[in-house]
């Protein structure tokens, strides 16, 4: 075992039962330490003997599930993980998790809801808890052996989101560990590749928009754009860029705009004014002391909207916590809860302004679910931000506006394939000493490459890519491609 802590937990089957089921089915804030103890049949001063308090039992748990994984890990790859390529990693990662399931399901649940936890809980866990199988796998990634371009963040979010829902997926009979995997590498975004909008059509048409604030500079000049339905389109720009008042005249806060904005219903295609659109921010807005079930039950009564309330609740990791005053609840609970009453009421389109900046991986990919499904029903999605992390990897289409005018529009797509790496840093050691050497991304891995660095230690591979900031400025017009 890893620790006495791990060891006394294991070696004392009640209390493990005990623990595994309150902490597989609760939060680490709504478990029960008493409960625990109750059900163990524990005494109170034996119990505080061994662990000084509900974290610390937390924390022995984290551990057994960790060193168990990693015990698999290890019988499998006996050091060989660096000539293993990124999908043969994963299998194995993902098998320690069935594996887990084989001895107790329980364990899948506990693992879907750490990840789910306070981001300065997850923290402790690094510091105090054994290394993770998973950040083992990210430590050891070598994008250098893939055949595909993501960036590495994105990578990681994409694996650890997919990594935290294991068991949304494996519990199911039809499940298959393989095509699990190669949905996370090689699934086919809509948003990764250009639309063919054949079976499109235009839903909001933007001609030389104008608009000056009376005591601001923040204006807009000359705005001309198409929304089509089932995309999702995104305005990224610096701060005081326009994307705010933008917003704002999309959704009709703003009048006596020059130029035309006309939303076209698609059954009639004559143009009306605009029905369909809604900010996230808009009202209804919950109620602070009111419960979260109270909360979306009030919002379904009073716009009857066609929706299962306890099964919203589970699709947005809000499992246990309907009694939970709203108020209570994390600002990214609070936040994924805003995106969702507008899409319950399915809006033609939705603006969802810098809110998806703020969520973590595991959040962004559940409301990222959320809004993927309102795409697929021919609604749009607009989104507001800063920047382009995310939106190079879930928009469509992105605008990039600066000092009120957008300077051009892009497909992701075409983004992605503009700014692939071409070329590799590797530092490198020979007799002691350190050396640097820039070669192509085509070249690594060749036999020419393998005979070059035969007898060299490898000290550290990096490929060269452009930063997101320095694209936003290249694509708007700030800075030259050429100077990278």
């Amino acid at each position: 075992m890893i620790n006495d802590k791990t060891y006394f937990l294991k070696s004392n089957h009640q209390l493990f039962d005990a623990t595994l089921g309150e902490f597989s089915s609760r939060p680490f804030e709504l478990a029960s330490l008493n409960e625990i103890i109750k059900r163990s049949n524990s005494n109170k001063g034996s119990f505080y003997y061994r662990f000084s308090d509900k974290q610390e039992l937390y924390f022995a748990l984290v551990d057994d599930m960790f060193t168990q994984q990693i015990s698999y890990v290890n019988s499998i790859l006996y050091g060989l993980v660096s000539k293993l390529t990124l999908k043969e990693q994963l299998l194995i990662l993902f098998q320690s998790l069935l594996n887990l399931n084989k001895l107790d399901s329980r364990y899948l649940f506990f693992n879907k809801l750490l990840y789910h936890e306070d981001k300065n809980l997850l923290d402790q866990i690094k510091e105090n808890c054994v290394y993770s199988p998973i950040e083992r796998l990210f430590s050891a990634i070598d994008l250098t052996k893939s055949n595909f371009f993501l960036d590495l963040n994105l990578l990681k979010e994409s694996i650890l989101h997919f990594y935290s829902v294991f068991v949304d997926y494996a519990l199911n009979s039809n499940f298959n560990l393989e095509d699990y995997v190669d949905f996370i590498l090689f699934r086919d975004h809509s948003a990764t590749k250009s639309i063919q909008f054949e079976d499109k059509y235009c839903i909001l048409d933007v001609k030389n928009l104008n608009y000056t604030f009376q005591l601001s500079n923040n204006s807009i000049h000359q705005m001309t754009f198409q929304l089509y339905s089932g995309e999702i389109f995104a305005f990224v720009g610096d701060d005081f860029s326009g994307k705010s008042t933008i917003t704002r005249l999309l959704a009709g806060q703003l009048k006596k705009y020059e130029g035309s904005i006309s939303f076209v219903d698609s059954e009639s295609v004559n143009r009306v004014d605009v029905p369909g659109i809604l900010l996230t921010s808009d009202k209804p807005v919950f109620h602070l002391r009111k419960t979260v079930f109270q909360n979306i039950e009030s919002m379904k009564k009073a716009y009857a909207l066609d929706i299962d309330v306890l099964k919203e609740m589970e699709e947005l990791g809000l499992e246990g916590m309907g009694d939970i005053l709203f108020r209570d609840i994390s600002s990214e609970l609070q936040t994924l809860l805003m995106i969702s009453k507008a899409i319950w009421q399915n809006p033609k389109i939705v603006i969802v302004s810098y809110a998806l900046n703020s969520l973590n991986a595991y959040h962004l990919g559940l409301i990222s679910r959320k809004l993927l499904k309102c795409k697929a029903k021919g609604s749009t999605i607009v989104l507001i931000d800063s920047k382009l992390d995310y939106l190079i990897d879930f928009a469509d289409r992105i605008a990039f506006i600066d000092q009120g005018s957008i300077k051009k529009i892009e497909y992701t797509s075409d983004l992605k394939k503009k700014y692939t790496p071409t070329q590799v840093i590797i530092r490198y050691a020979v007799g002691g000493l350190e050396y640097i050497k820039t070669i192509p991304l085509s070249e690594v891995n060749t036999s020419p490459f393998q005979k070059e660095f035969s007898k060299a230690k490898l000290i550290e591979m990096k490929m060269i890519q452009q930063s997101y900031e320095d694209i936003l400025k290249i694509e708007i017009g700030e800075q030259s491609n050429e100077e990278f």
